[in-house]
């Protein structure tokens, strides 16, 4: 099982009508692993912390293979903004969504995705900042490096690439094929042994 955990742009990545990111996973692991989407719009690495206690329960019986977090974007909202989280505050918080996991679900693997980039638009410009969002983008990576977990850099390929925000904050099909492609490509890189090609397929035995 693949267990997807962040925000909007997580839980967006159910939508078959864009293509999302979890619906393409999905099918390249059809009859091998359930992809399951805990992305929940507004949620913050806080609020994900808080809620941690509830979703290792969740999984306690069945612990995923694999736990990928995607979370960032509401946590770089502008300090006037209530969504704001401080960026130490946010590194912090991956630390202990990586570490809490590890110590409750062993040998479950980890991959960190940083926040997309955003486009400062009118909508947007008292909420969002892109220069925000490269910070935090830069401090995930800095935590996947200091402890050992893949990153998956979504805001450099994102950056100026047109068609790729629907709203300048969600992912568009283009979006969506961009993060699934690298996904899928860290997956096999990192962790071969659960490329959907390496895993066995349920009922072989039928014809």
């Amino acid at each position: 099982m693949i267990l997807m955990i962040g925000d909007s742009n997580t839980e967006l990545a159910a939508n078959i009508r864009t293509q999302g990111f979890q619906a393409l996973l999905s099918s390249d692991y059809s009859r091998s692993a359930d992809v399951i989407n805990r992305g929940v719009s507004g949620f913050t690495s806080s609020i994900w912390v808080a809620r941690l206690d509830q979703l290792i329960a969740e999984w306690s019986l069945k612990p995923p293979s694999l736990v990928t977090i995607m979370i960032g974007t509401n946590d770089a909202a502008l300090p006037n903004s209530t969504l704001h989280v401080p960026i130490d505050t946010y590194a912090a918080n991956l630390r202990t969504l990586v570490q809490r996991r590890s110590a409750s679900f062993v040998g479950t693997k980890f991959i960190l995705l940083t926040q997309p980039a955003v486009e400062s638009s009118a909508h947007w410009k008292d909420v969002f900042q892109n220069s925000a969002a490269e910070a935090y983008a830069n401090r995930c990576k800095q935590v996947g490096s200091d402890l050992n977990v893949p990153v998956i850099d979504l805001w450099t390929p994102l950056q100026g690439v047109p068609s790729v925000l629907d709203d300048d904050l969600h992912l568009t099909m283009t979006g969506n094929a961009i993060v699934h492609k690298q996904l899928l490509a860290s997956i096999e890189t990192s962790y071969p042994e659960l490329a959907p090609a390496k895993l066995p397929r349920a009922y072989r035995d039928i014809p």
